[in-house]
């Protein structure tokens, strides 16, 4: 964002109340650790909204990769966030997700699919 608005580190800096140094330790992805409080400084400084938010891996595996997804917003279904073992092992799906028609999982339709009732051997047949 602050090339897009062509900015230097130490224009951002200025802008959002801190020296120059902190800016280019944000930037480094081996060094900069942010803090929420510092994202939201940055975000009013470009006048951006900021949103955090908790998405199953595969969610993020599907918006790194630029994959599109449906976002259900606020909605229940979207808080039920599945831990990476509940996702990446369908059998500890619930029975709330399988009606919900959670299967395959979102973000993982290439990763996991529904469990046969009767099991793998069941399938085959």
């Amino acid at each position: 964002m602050r090339d897009h608005k062509q900015w230097s580190q130490g224009q951002l800096a200025e802008k959002v109340g801190m020296n120059q140094n902190a800016i280019s330790r944000l930037e480094n992805p081996n060094y900069g650790k942010a803090t929420i409080t510092t994202l939201k400084r940055i975000a009013a400084a470009f006048d951006v909204a900021l949103v955090i938010r908790f998405v199953a891996f595969g969610q993020m595996v599907d918006w790194v990769s630029g994959t599109p997804y449906l976002d259900k917003g606020l909605s229940q279904e979207s808080l039920r966030v599945p831990s990476f073992d509940t996702e990446m092992t369908p059998e500890l799906g619930s029975v709330e997700d399988d009606a919900a028609g959670l299967w395959p999982r979102p973000g993982l339709g290439y990763l996991a699919s529904k469990p046969s009732p009767k099991g793998a051997a069941g399938a085959a047949k």
